[in-house]
């Protein structure tokens, strides 16, 4: 039979292992903003300024989220790698926009 205490120690990470995984989720937060950035700034024509307008609402609510986990990050005591911070816009932007090309698809990492 399985006691609470047992069960909760099996659900316990070290604070190192929570801020690795936090600082994981600032860089997706990082990318997420970069990618919406750029695709509201990639839209042209009066049709698409309302989607325009959606994707820079969406990069500010990223960047609450990540000012967010990076107070936490903070509260754990620990530092933030700068070399987390990685960009894959174009990427990003192309799964937004849906602009790929069969070849770019093809030939993507992402596309498996």
């Amino acid at each position: 039979m399985v006691t609470p205490e047992s069960s909760a120690t099996q659900n316990e990470i070290s604070r190192d292992r929570l801020a690795e995984l936090l600082n994981e989720d600032l860089s997706r937060e990082y990318q997420a903003i970069i990618a919406y950035v750029v695709y509201s700034q990639v839209l042209s024509g009066a049709q698409y300024m309302d989607i325009a307008a959606q994707r820079e609402i969406h990069a500010k609510q990223e960047l609450d989220h990540a000012l967010i986990i990076s107070r936490q990050i903070d509260d754990l005591g620990n530092n933030h790698p700068e070399s987390r911070i990685t960009s894959r816009s174009s990427h990003s932007v192309d799964r937004l926009s849906g602009s790929r090309t069969q070849d770019q698809v093809a030939q993507s990492p992402l596309s498996a």
